[in-house]
């Protein structure tokens, strides 16, 4: 190990830990901690490819994740371009440095919540666009339940979300890390290579992680970390498959190809992945009514907003813009599909083609009170309009794809069911009686969503407008031994492995109908 690597902090670096955490995500950070404070006090490494958060401002913003987009600081990741979605490439951004991706109280059930902890929940103040759009949902036949997303037994209804603010702050898993004490190490800006493996008789063992760091003149240089205990690979859905691949684990046929050494055939790595396909659909008001704030406050980091968050961390920027939520079950829609009738007769014990039970949503509506999302919405209304939207999110999809080789497109029947999702969506903003009276059309005006009747037309805006939720999951597969696609067991061990485990959202098996943040915290 080379002497000049420093971590962030005040603790020096080892030669070998105990535990060996790679990645600095939602996962990473939550379980390093969780090792760090148990009662033997073991050593813990916590390795992260980007920078401490803590140089990054926009990470503490709750309106700071838009400043996150094609920059250094993302991975900057892009899918194979779809038939389905009109030949486009999608972008995959995912957060590089500390915490990663992490990162509102109102009528709720306490007996659902916990109410300590280092990761914090605040209020929201909801605009009046939010409370039109909760009238229109109930006129749609989505019941009002404040606190529907704590129970999980919520199909059809309408409610608020729970959100990771406090005090004008996104708390993120960073804030788990400040419990630990000084058996928690964590180094930034240190890359992965590949894992230490030996084979002692017994099969093969990990034993350490070879990392690649500047060094204090600015040299690559690269460093092995000893694990006595085990490795937990954290890297997300998109960076765990390929740790473990250039470690030797993974399908033969593939390592052959990349000139690797198979030491592990698991040909399940970067398989079965998985996303929500989500669709931003903008309208245009025809009053202020949706914000208090003024027009310009939507063009957001001005010097004024920044101003105002540094010194009294309010404003614009101290809460999501994100509004009313809402599930639904779409069979009444569905019930004159052809295509959903002749999918449906393939599937038996009350499951739809969706993979769904009757008690399960087959979309979800989130909405956000001020125009705004990723880099490619940038049609910023001008002062004197406002706008807002509606976004469908599609669950229970069955495609699946690689990291590596070419992705499964959507099928046909699932694109039917975020077909009639938008037109659900767009019939409740523009005929809902909170919203039909104040909605001017849609936003940009030049696409005229608003006035979508026909499947065909919807169709042809689903293929040009469909987008990654940021909800990628299963390209390390949970599952039995027999399982061809299995990579790890019900304990996230690696099969056919000692002493490595992998551990964020690349284990999900099915990805369930809902956000994954809190279930790898």
């Amino acid at each position: 190990m080379s002497p000049t690597l420093k971590t962030f902090g005040k603790h020096a670096l080892n030669d070998t830990y105990d535990f060996i955490i790679c990645g600095g995500g939602t996962t990473g950070c939550t379980l390093a901690t969780r090792l760090a404070l148990q009662p033997s006090r073991p050593s813990v490494l916590l390795l992260e490819a980007g920078l401490h958060n803590s140089f990054l401002e926009f990470t503490s913003m709750p309106l700071g994740w838009t400043a996150g987009f094609d920059i250094s600081h993302d991975w900057n990741l892009i899918n194979k371009k779809s038939t389905v979605l009109n030949d486009r490439e999608v972008k995959l951004s995912r957060g590089k440095y500390l915490g990663g991706c992490s990162g509102s109280w109102f009528e709720h059930d306490a007996s659902s919540h916990g109410f300590q902890g280092p990761l914090k929940t605040a209020p929201m103040d909801p605009a009046p666009i939010t409370n039109k759009l909760l009238e229109s949902f109930q006129n749609f036949g989505m019941p009002f339940k404040a606190d529907m997303f704590s129970t999980g037994d919520t199909a059809q209804g309408c409610g608020h979300s729970v959100r990771t603010v406090h005090e004008g702050m996104r708390s993120t898993a960073v804030d788990f890390t400040e419990l630990a004490g000084s058996n928690l190490v964590v180094l930034t800006e240190a890359t992965v290579d590949k894992i230490g493996l030996e084979n002692d008789g017994d099969g093969w063992k990990a034993v350490s992680m070879e990392v690649v760091k500047k060094d204090e003149k600015g040299v690559m240089v690269t460093s092995i970390f000893k694990a006595s205990r085990e490795i937990v690979v954290c890297a997300g859905v998109y960076g765990s498959p390929g740790i473990l691949l250039r470690s030797g684990i993974g399908g033969n046929e593939e390592l052959k190809e990349l000139h690797i050494e198979s030491k592990v055939d698991l040909p399940g790595f970067g398989k079965n992945l998985m996303d929500h396909l989500i669709v931003f659909m903008f309208y245009e008001l025809d009053t202020s009514l949706n914000t208090s704030l003024d027009n310009e406050d939507i063009k957001f980091f001005t010097k004024d907003h920044l101003k105002q968050w540094d010194e009294t961390k309010t404003g614009v920027l101290a809460d999501f813009p994100f509004g009313a939520f809402a599930f639904a079950r779409l069979d009444e829609q569905l019930g004159s599909s052809t295509l959903w009738k002749v999918a449906r007769a393939h599937y038996l014990h009350g499951r739809d083609p969706m993979g769904l039970s009757k008690k399960q949503s087959h979309v979800e509506f989130f909405t956000s009170e001020l125009y705004g999302g990723p880099p490619q919405f940038r049609d910023i209304p001008a002062p004197g309009q406002s706008a807002f939207s509606i976004i469908p999110e599609l669950f229970g999809q069955q495609s699946r794809g690689t990291v590596t080789l070419e992705n499964e497109a959507p099928r046909p029947v699932y694109v039917s069911v975020l077909v009639k999702a938008c037109s659900l969506a767009n019939k409740i903003v523009v005929k809902g009686e909170g919203t039909k009276d104040i909605v001017k059309g849609s936003w940009p005006p030049s696409e005229e969503h608003h006035k979508l009747e026909t499947g065909e037309d919807w169709v042809r805006f689903v293929q040009k407008h469909a987008t990654t939720c940021y909800h990628a999951a299963g390209t390390c597969k949970m599952g039995k031994s027999d399982d061809e696609r299995a990579v790890v067991d019900g304990n996230l061990k690696v099969h056919g492995m000692r002493g490595l485990r992998v551990a964020d959202t690349s284990i999900m098996p099915k990805l369930h109908s809902g956000h994954t943040q809190t279930d790898m915290v």
